[in-house]
């Protein structure tokens, strides 16, 4: 079990997400800032309140949701720190020339692989430097 945790860990790294935060942190930074229906959308998951029991860290969600929580958490926390909740909001709701023309929660949320979730966060970097 530590192994595969450690294998994750070191996943997670390699795509860029900032490992040493728990997921219940993860889980509970986008609960507060993105709420907990999109979160959930997002994770793909079809009930809100598993995002809370993922918040709390009374459970935890497969590794292919994790992957997909940690690409929100990465593109929120760079948007929410510069522009805000409601922007963050609404640029996940929205669609993206940088991911054809689709709104990044529906990418995440239609994610299969990791890879799957790698343009979120350039995504996120375009919006912010005005790209759109």
């Amino acid at each position: 079990m530590a192994g595969a945790k450690l294998a994750r860990r070191y996943e997670a790294k390699a795509l860029g997400h900032e490992p040493a935060l728990g997921l219940s942190e993860v889980a509970a930074y986008l609960q507060d800032h993105l709420g907990q229906k999109l979160t959930a959308f997002v994770a793909g998951v079809s009930d809100p309140k598993t995002v809370g029991r993922w918040a709390s860290g009374k459970s935890g969600p497969p590794f292919h949701r994790e992957v997909r929580l940690r690409s929100a958490y990465d593109a929120a926390r760079l948007i929410v720190d510069q522009v805000g909740d409601e922007t963050a909001r609404a640029w996940f709701l929205g669609t993206s020339p940088f991911l054809d023309h689709t709104a990044p929660a529906v990418v995440l949320h239609d994610a299969k692989t990791p890879e799957g979730c790698r343009h979120i966060v350039p995504a996120a970097r375009s919006f912010l430097e005005g790209a759109y």
